[in-house]
């Protein structure tokens, strides 16, 4: 009988010993993919903050340009396609 009891034993202590490398792997696991999607997100938070600095500013500067009724007007096809998306006065002369 004693025997029956270390056999068992012996398996409950490995059921517990897999359990923990199982949970171990899990974080490990979670722990990289975190550790990925922060980097995405840090990597996003750079671009976001590079189109409000840089980008956003000189697009803004760059449809007033195209405004098609405004003072300084830009020649050729942007133009054209930026009137064609806010027609003013200098859109019908095409």
């Amino acid at each position: 009988m004693h025997k029956r009891q270390d056999r068992r034993l012996a398996a409950s202590q490995q059921d517990a010993s897999a359990a923990l490398l199982s949970r171990d792997d899990r974080y490990r696991e979670l722990l990289q993919m975190l550790q990925e999607k922060r980097a995405r997100w840090e990597l996003l938070g750079e671009r976001m903050s590079l189109y409000e600095r840089a980008l956003l500013p000189a697009w803004s500067k760059y449809s007033n340009l195209l405004n098609c009724g405004g003072t300084m007007q830009p020649c050729g096809f942007s133009r054209r396609l930026a009137c064609a998306y806010n027609p003013g006065p200098v859109a019908r002369a095409f």
